[in-house]
């Protein structure tokens, strides 16, 4: 019982090395792609087009918000 508790065991750490190795080397390879000004280019447009997106997904929200309310209002009126 204890061999094969010391087995498995043994068997775990390597996996997390290995698994901590491809990070390591996953890491690198974003920095090294980092470097590259196109990448920081397309990297620096996908952020200010996915901003623009969800600020227009909120805007649009709003206005729905504001038609709802004056609908409400008019309705208590009559």
């Amino acid at each position: 019982m204890e061999k094969r508790r010391k087995i498995t065991q043994e068997q775990s750490l390597k996996k997390k090395e290995q698994s901590t190795d491809e990070i390591k080397k996953v890491a690198n390879q974003v920095k090294i792609l980092w470097e590259n000004p196109w990448v920081k280019g397309i990297a620096i447009l996908g952020a200010v087009y996915g901003s623009l997106f969800i600020s227009k997904y909120l805007i649009k929200e709003y206005a729905e918000v504001v038609a709802a309310t004056k609908k409400l209002r008019d309705v208590h009126r009559l």
